[in-house]
């Protein structure tokens, strides 16, 4: 096996590899390396990435695959090799400082933060947003919305949503649609639901897929328009029709607008011999008379009013004698005009000859009562307007086959069976169901304006066709919607079938529209859904049923825009040092431990004395931390969490660590000089230029704004404001938090210009992330650093000859065997080469067990530059780098202010 093996635990490159055969323990001994028995292991072990614990050492053998061995510093464990896994950059230490989220380091990823959601959405498959601190949240959809009608003028809107993961706190009145409160809307309610609890009680929990084939439209209707084209001949049957008794044949069959109860009218000839009578009185006359078998007319009467088409346009003429017997009747007619002095009657008048004449009685029609094949079968139909009788007395059509045309066929009424809407899947793919709820709506109501304005009853009748996908059997269920409105309706109908099946859909109008402005009878096919198994409870997620009253009392654009200001419940951390139960809170520290917590870690992999003395400092001040976390890493998530309390996240001995900066007074770092480093301490001066940011623009949320997105400008005393660096801070809900944090950044511009490099041995490793240490570089009329080479009493001997400037105070310290910084201490002239410390402090113990403690000296204001660390990195086996940058109070300047 190829064995690679590495300085620390994110180095890229090995500093060793070693070709080895054998098992992973013998290599170990080989090495020297004494694993077995150790409660603390010097190495970590990975085969092919994946981490092997030391007992499983010796039955490690492999032959094709990538062994890794990296160098564990104390209190390294297996979390921090998690942690490394699932929040470091590759390649980049965490000891390097994570700088404010949206400094030119905003962490990458689908939707970061969701702080800025202004409505419902359904995330399928996605990640479920999670609230730190009290926040405005805009629920996940867990259903999708169902819209049905209880009643024609009531439609309600009902789903369940999903506030967040964990517990929540959710005060009722800050439940709202838009920025109206649920509790104030007539026939709105809502109920919250503790994570696992049962959401079913009230019925919103129902998973109703609609389908999005039925619905508005691109047009700007609400629905599918149910239309009644036929009304304009535009779905007659072509070609011929054959009569015969009381049945037509189409001989291309019969379109779909026709079928059963639709009123037709037809205009057919017959042979007829026209002759003209001289009636003999006080003045001779003549008359036409009409022989034939006016099939269609019988039985046949006097003073009966028929249509008469003779080539020409239709006249209206009243019989005035009948002769003959049925089938060859001699008939004279009179026409009807309308004077000033009444009504007067003259005898019907025509061309005498043989010839094709069509007769029929205007006040009748035909209604289809069967089709079968090609042939309908009707039966005549008496009346007027809406009120129409069947026609006992009619026995037959004339026989014979005409074009659609001649023989004037025409849909007058009744059941006119509109162009199918669908078929439409009602189930998506792969679900079968047994409840499905289809919607139909009326967008003008239902009704006729009479004469005298009166609203009077119109119906509307709808066919509804259903079957299972695949099959070939189609169930139709017909229902007449009647209303006298002029307001908009709707009606929820519900189809059950047995068995559970995945089914289609098909829609149309069997009543005829009426084209007159009197008659409002618009329908649309307005929804379609299916029943689907619906979960009745959720297992670690807090959720929301809502139902509300619509149609009118709210606007469509609010629907989605339910929103809640929930705050996030979670143990707190106590006085001394103890967790709560879960309660309300925005505390960081909270949030904080609740990360670490949720990828299966404990309080163990966290500096909790760090945390402890960073949450008094951020609970005294009023630091809190309020967001929505959407898909992020751990690390993100993290730092977003400490950014809010002006700190920064990093490792040390193992532990998750928070570090803060603030106006620092005394060392609390390992010193650094000429005696610790490999090479000289470089100093780097940035100056300002022309083109440089001279302030800061923070954008955050703001919680007085109804958490709307805000921008505060920082700049220092003088600055134009030109050039605005711009830093985003999720998780800041506050003006003036957002604008002192905004003006360190802005402070750092300007009094942050320093930077230092240094190479140690591994002395450079006792230092830490944010660590406020002296530099003592050989810098001329500066400090200056030594050897301790003796201690008596108070006095102390130094290995080089130390400069004393006339007239000014001087310091000395030393480090300490643990690395650390003792001093700066009064120091007074004894010689060249010694001096006396003032106070009671304990001396160094030079020895030559150790290496001899390093001496510091110099004047009180200039023995060492002050500087943070930002980085510790390895660079082989035997050497670390550390880079710092200057300490200056004046970049906390404004940490207590207001913004102006």
């Amino acid at each position: 096996m190829t064995i690679e093996i590495y300085a620390d635990a994110v180095s890229q490159d090995p500093t060793e590899v070693h070709e080895w055969v054998g098992t992973l323990g013998d290599f170990m001994r080989a090495q020297g390396v004494a694993f077995e028995g150790r409660q603390e292991q010097p190495i970590a072990a990975f085969v092919d990435g994946v981490q092997v614990a030391p007992a499983g050492w010796d039955a490690t053998t492999v032959t094709h695959s990538r062994v890794q061995l990296r160098v564990v510093p104390h209190g390294f464990d297996p979390f921090t090799w998690a942690i490394i896994a699932v929040v470091a950059a590759v390649g980049v230490s965490l000891l390097m400082r994570p700088k404010i989220p949206g400094r030119n380091n905003t962490p990458q990823g689908k939707n970061l933060q969701t702080a800025d959601a202004t409505g419902n959405v359904a995330k399928l498959n996605d990640i479920v947003p999670e609230l730190a601190g009290a926040y405005l949240r805009y629920p996940d959809y867990l259903t999708p919305p169902r819209r049905y009608f209880a009643d024609p003028r009531t439609q309600y809107m009902e789903t369940l949503l999903c506030i967040g993961p964990g517990q929540y706190a959710v005060d009722g009145n800050s439940v709202k649609i838009g920025n109206t409160a649920l509790a104030g809307l007539t026939g709105a309610e809502f109920h919250l639901y503790a994570p696992g609890a049962y959401v079913a009680a009230h019925g919103m929990h129902e998973n109703w897929y609609t389908a999005p084939e039925v619905g508005g439209t691109s047009a700007g209707t609400a629905g599918l328009e149910l239309s009644s084209d036929v009304v304009a001949g535009a779905q007659l049957p072509t070609g011929s029709l054959t009569f015969s008794g009381k049945t037509i044949t189409a001989s291309n069959g019969w379109s779909e607008g026709i079928g059963l109860g639709t009123h037709l009218s037809v205009f057919l000839p017959e042979t007829y011999t026209v002759t003209t009578l001289v009636v003999v009185g006080e003045y001779a006359t003549s008359i036409s008379q009409f022989s034939g078998a006016f099939t269609e007319l019988e039985p046949l009467g006097v003073g009966a009013r028929v249509s008469m088409k003779d080539g020409g346009e239709a006249v209206v003429l009243i019989v005035k004698t009948v002769g003959g017997v049925a089938g060859a009747r001699q008939v004279t007619f009179q026409t009807e005009t309308m004077g000033t002095e009444g009504i007067t009657y003259s005898d019907f008048v025509t061309t005498e000859g043989t010839r094709d004449i069509k007769f029929r009685y205007p006040n009748r029609r035909y209604s289809v009562t069967a089709i079968t094949g090609n042939a309908a079968t009707v039966q005549a139909l008496y009346g007027s307007g809406d009120a129409w009788e069947p026609d006992p007395t009619w026995l037959a059509f004339p026989s014979g086959a005409w074009s659609v045309e001649y023989s004037e066929l025409a849909v007058v009424g009744g059941s006119v069976y509109g162009k199918w809407a669908g078929p439409y899947v009602a189930c998506p793919v792969g679900e079968a169901s047994t409840t499905f709820e289809y919607d139909l709506f009326f967008p003008s109501g239902l009704s006729t304006i009479a004469d005298n304005g009166d609203l009077q009853a119109r119906g509307v009748q709808v066919e509804l066709q259903h079957r299972e996908v695949g099959s070939g059997i189609w169930t139709s269920i017909s229902k007449t919607y009647s209303a006298a409105t002029l307001d908009q309706i709707g009606y929820t109908e519900r189809v059950t079938v047995a068995g559970g099946s995945r089914r289609e859909f098909r829609l149309r109008r069997t009543t005829a529209a009426q084209a007159d402005t009197r008659t409002n009878d618009k329908v649309q096919w307005y929804g379609l859904r299916t029943l689907l198994p619906s979960p009745t409870s959720y297992a670690g997620w807090t959720t929301i049923a809502v139902r509300i009253k619509g149609l009118g009392d709210i606007g469509a654009s609010s629907e989605n825009r339910i929103n809640v200001l929930a705050t996030r419940m979670l143990p707190t951390l106590q006085a001394d040092g103890s967790w709560s139960a879960p309660q309300p809170t925005r505390d960081i520290s909270a949030f904080f431990r609740h990360i670490v917590n949720s990828v299966g870690y404990t309080d163990a992999q966290i500096d909790m004395s760090e945390l402890k003395r960073l949450h008094d400092i951020w609970t005294a001040r009023g630091e809190t931390l309020d967001n929505v976390f959407d898909l992020t890493t751990v690390r993100s998530a993290l730092e977003v969490c400490l950014a809010a309390g002006m700190a920064d996240l990093t490792l040390a001995d193992g532990l998750l660590t928070p570090v803060r900066e603030g106006v620092r007074t005394a060392y609390d770092g390992p010193p650094f000089s000429a005696q610790n480093t490999t090479s000289e301490i470089t100093r780097t001066f940035t100056t300002r230029r022309p083109d440089d940011n001279d302030g800061v623009q923070v954008e955050y949320n703001d919680a007085a704004e109804n958490f709307a997105p805000k921008t505060v400008d920082c700049k220092l005393p003088g600055s134009l404001g030109v050039k605005l660096q711009k830093i985003k801070l999720p998780g800041v809900t506050s003006k003036t938090r957002a604008w002192r944090i905004g003006m360190r950044a802005a402070r750092e511009m300007v009094y942050r210009r320093w930077a230092y490099t240094l190479s140690t041995e591994l002395d450079g490793l006792v230092a830490r992330y944010g660590d406020y240490v002296p530099l003592v570089p050989d810098v001329p009329d500066f400090g200056q650093s030594a050897i301790v080479v003796g201690v008596q009493g108070r006095e102390i001997t130094s290995s080089e000859p130390l400069a004393w400037q006339d007239g000014r105070s001087h310091v000395i310290a030393w480090r300490n065997p643990n690395g650390s910084l003792s001093g700066p201490y009064a120091a007074t002239r004894i010689d060249d080469n010694v001096l006396q410390v003032a106070g009671t402090a304990p001396m160094p113990t030079p020895t030559l067990a150790m290496e001899p403690p390093h001496l510091y000296f110099g004047t009180l204001e200039e023995w060492a530059f002050p500087a943070i660390v930002k980085a510790v990195r390895p660079k082989d086996e035997n050497s670390v780098e550390v880079q710092c940058v200057n300490y200056d109070a004046r970049i906390f300047a404004d940490d207590d202010n207001l913004p102006p």
